[in-house]
């Protein structure tokens, strides 16, 4: 299976979909996640808490998706 059937199928399946795809002037290239898409999601997360940061007693940190790279120059841990 290709990678662009694959995704379709994830979208028909409701895995994912465009935010806002019903507002004209809504910004794209956002995405949403589904209820399958949120199960799979937070199994991956689950997965990556217990490999890197459990196990190899990484920090985590959550912040903004988006931001200019100059931020990140300056964060101090």
């Amino acid at each position: 299976m290709k990678y662009d059937d694959v995704m379709k199928l994830a979208l028909e399946r409701g895995f994912y979909f465009p935010s806002c795809e019903v507002y004209s002037d809504a910004q794209a290239g956002f995405w949403e996640y589904g209820p399958a898409g949120v199960g799979l999601k937070n199994k991956f997360i689950e997965l990556w808490r217990r490999e890197l940061i459990r196990r190899d007693k990484m920090i985590e940190v959550d912040g903004s998706q988006i931001m200019s790279s100059l931020c990140l120059r300056h964060l101090v841990i």
